[in-house]
């Protein structure tokens, strides 16, 4: 590594603690570029997965408790894939910046692998956002006010 610093910091005019201090720094531009597309994709996508939901799992029909549900299991699975195709995205996004697809060292600055945790829960959050909204659209353009009371699943109401 310190030949490798030698020779950036030769190539630049600048002292090989200033190349060996500035790794992995003053990334948010990059990391911003990188990732903001993702998550708008999957924004855009928790949208659409969760009015598929409530069209599918209509209240008026089958009560609230099975679209509750199927949001529970949906915001797991779609929080999953998201964390796992996010860190994909960075990577391959990564190595067409710096023009070599080997990522070594260069995975542990990456902004995904740094906050898998939190991107899960931002992810999780973020569907049931989208799915609260396309069940109040549900609610609002269902049934007269007398009739929006929730109820239990036609099963469940019949014991």
């Amino acid at each position: 590594m310190a030949s490798l610093f030698e020779q950036v910091a030769k190539e630049h005019g600048v002292p090989v603690e200033l190349v060996s201090r500035s790794l992995g720094r003053d990334r948010a531009g990059i990391d911003l570029a990188i990732n903001l597309p993702f998550l708008l994709l999957y924004c855009l996508a928790a949208i659409a997965v969760a009015r598929w939901l409530w069209r599918k799992y209509q209240p008026a029909e089958h009560g609230w408790i099975p679209g509750v549900m199927m949001a529970v299991f949906l915001s797991l699975a779609m929080a999953i894939g998201c964390t796992m195709l996010g860190e994909v995205w960075s990577w391959i996004a990564e190595g067409h910046r710096v023009g070599n697809s080997h990522m070594s060292h260069r995975v542990e600055r990456l902004w995904w692998v740094r906050h898998q945790s939190g991107l899960f829960a931002g992810a999780v959050i973020a569907f049931w956002v989208a799915a609260a909204a396309a069940a109040r659209r549900v609610w609002s353009s269902g049934p007269a006010s007398a009739d929006r009371t929730p109820r239990a699943h036609p099963w469940l109401s019949s014991m």
